[in-house]
């Protein structure tokens, strides 16, 4: 194999940390293209999985995409060498394109999901064609692999059919909260309440849109406050010493509460969604897009005397005839908000397991970590 040929993947090890191996340049298929990788993201469900995981990846992983075409196959139009494009690698890189969920454009829910052939934590990669999406020339390449995680977002937003005119919470600020701010702000909304853990989180918070940010609250002190709302029968429930963020809602609201919260935490205990339940005016909605890893406990008592829609978001697809990387690459080209700010650390391939550390470490101060030109 000559140099020309050679490209580098990083794998997962069972050692937990990621090894460097020399792979052939992939060559395109019919429908395929070839890609040089421009930038990759670290995602925070990349951290989650891989730090739970003790046995090897057989092909790369990384989902926050974008690159070059370097070559196409046979029966590709409208894509050629040189093209810059974002990938969707969640759904539509191995969707099988004939089910009824694909045909309804859901591809993420396809139920013939095919083999992953390797994501962008590598030099190179070969993925469909109709899984790309191309990017305008004045973007970065730091920029082109934020579409995926900001579409994440713009999904969130469209499903909850939010208007200008409401107040919207937003629980959380790594990078899915982020760019949930972000999607909220380029669509119109200008009431937007936000919690964060750390201040370099708050401040990014405020340059995409935020009104305001808050401390993020203690979930425990949620559930317990929950816990006893429902013991009680009542539908409000506050957590001993108070809320500070409840407090803004209601003085923003007329003590009704947020039209809408986006529960952006996840985490394992259930005390973010515990806060969005409480949060939520009565017969708002909440959207789920954190992504919670375990079974959590809710107020299924609290939810129904507030009369509440709970609506679960996950990834991406198209809606009304537009899908979400569309819509998110149409707001980053925009530079309203400032979303290439969020990029925070750059690292080289050979880099990743510095990188990985970093994203880890969300006292460093990273938002965004991303591998560049790899």
């Amino acid at each position: 194999m000559t140099n020309a040929d050679k490209s580098l993947a990083a794998l997962w090890t069972d050692s937990g940390t990621f090894d460097l191996i020399d792979q052939s340049v992939p060559e395109a298929g019919p429908g395929d293209v070839v890609l040089q990788v421009g930038s990759a993201g670290i995602c925070g469900s990349d951290l989650f999985f891989l730090g739970v995981r003790n046995e090897l990846d057989p092909v790369p992983v990384g989902h926050e995409v974008a690159g070059t075409v370097i070559s196409a196959g046979q029966a590709v139009r409208g894509m050629v060498k040189g093209d810059r494009v974002a990938v969707e690698m969640v759904g539509l890189s191995r969707a099988c394109m004939s089910c009824w969920f694909c045909r309804q454009g859901q591809y993420v829910k396809c139920e013939n999901r095919q083999e992953r052939r390797g994501g962008g934590f590598a030099s190179y990669m070969c993925v469909p064609a109709h899984a790309c999406f191309k990017l305008p020339p004045s973007l970065t390449w730091e920029q082109g692999a934020l579409v995926e995680p900001l579409a994440v977002s713009v999904h969130a937003v469209r499903l909850a059919d939010v208007h200008s005119y409401e107040t919207a919470v937003v629980l959380g600020a790594g990078t899915i909260g982020l760019t949930c701010v972000a999607a909220l702000s380029a669509m119109g909304v200008r009431d937007i309440l936000v919690t964060a853990r750390h201040k370099h989180q708050a401040d990014m918070a405020m340059r995409l849109g935020a009104s305001k940010v808050f401390e993020a609250e203690d979930e425990n002190g949620w559930l317990r406050a929950a816990d006893a709302a429902t013991g009680r029968g009542a539908d409000i429930a506050v957590p001993e010493g108070g809320s500070a963020l409840l407090d803004a809602v209601h003085g923003r609201t007329e003590g009704r509460g947020a039209d809408v919260v986006f529960e952006c935490v996840g985490g394992t205990s259930g005390g973010s969604l515990a806060q969005a339940i409480y949060t939520t005016r009565k017969t708002g909605r909440i959207v789920s897009v954190g992504g919670p890893k375990n079974p959590i406990p809710f107020s299924t008592v609290g939810m129904l005397q507030r009369e509440l829609r709970l609506i679960m978001s996950h990834c991406y697809a198209v809606l009304d005839g537009k899908h979400d990387y569309e819509v998110a690459i149409k707001i980053l080209e925009s530079g309203i908000p400032p979303l290439g700010e969020l990029v925070t650390h750059r690292y080289g391939l050979s880099e990743i397991n510095e990188a990985f550390a970093l994203a880890k470490d969300k006292s460093s101060g990273s938002l965004k970590v991303q591998l560049i030109g790899v």
